[in-house]
């Protein structure tokens, strides 16, 4: 969906958007998440400022993440509020070094008068998948040795791959059982 900024200047009062957009709407280009149900938003869109847009919403889908320990797939539900300034990227010189502060990571950039509503969503969506996703707190993963899934007990393999960095600290350990 295109915001057109000038029109939304023209008619003076926020765009009210209330929309429900299909997996098949939002492109999601990982391999690791995909969307397991269509993203549920809404927001307004208000022109602020002297060529400012602002944008306020609540979005909410379901993900299909892949466990970063036991590499299951399981789902996770995003349910987000946010509430991002745009501003026209025309006459920006982006050759020179600027700082950031904290306050600027709720500002985007638009051209051509124009806002992609797919992109803000798919950034918000994206910024919702955790670094390493896990299943459970409680997931054992898998053994490093042989592949066996530990949340369905102990592998067979033999373990002495210790490293030999850590035999001081086991003799230490094995002292203080005693």
């Amino acid at each position: 969906m295109i915001i057109n900024v000038q029109e939304l200047r023209e008619r003076k009062e926020p765009l009210i958007v209330d929309r429900t957009f299909l997996p098949g709407e939002i492109s999601l280009k990982d391999h690791l998440y995909i969307l397991r149900s269509a993203v549920r938003f809404l927001g307004s869109v208000t022109p602020v400022a002297a060529q400012d847009v602002r944008i306020r919403a609540d979005l909410s889908t379901q993900l299909d993440l892949v466990c970063g320990r036991c590499l299951k797939s399981f789902q996770r539900p995003i349910k987000k509020s946010f509430d991002l300034t745009y501003v026209p990227n025309e006459g920006m010189n982006f050759a020179e070094e600027i700082e950031l502060s904290y306050a600027d990571l709720n500002v985007g950039l638009f051209s051509k008068s124009k806002i992609d509503l797919n992109s803000v969503i798919i950034e918000q969506i994206v910024l919702e998948v955790p670094m390493k996703p896990i299943c459970s707190p409680r997931c054992r993963g898998l053994c490093d040795q042989c592949g066996a899934d530990l949340n369905f007990g102990p592998c067979a393999c033999v373990k002495e791959h210790t490293d030999p960095r850590w035999a001081r600290l086991a003799e230490i350990r094995d002292r203080l059982k005693k």
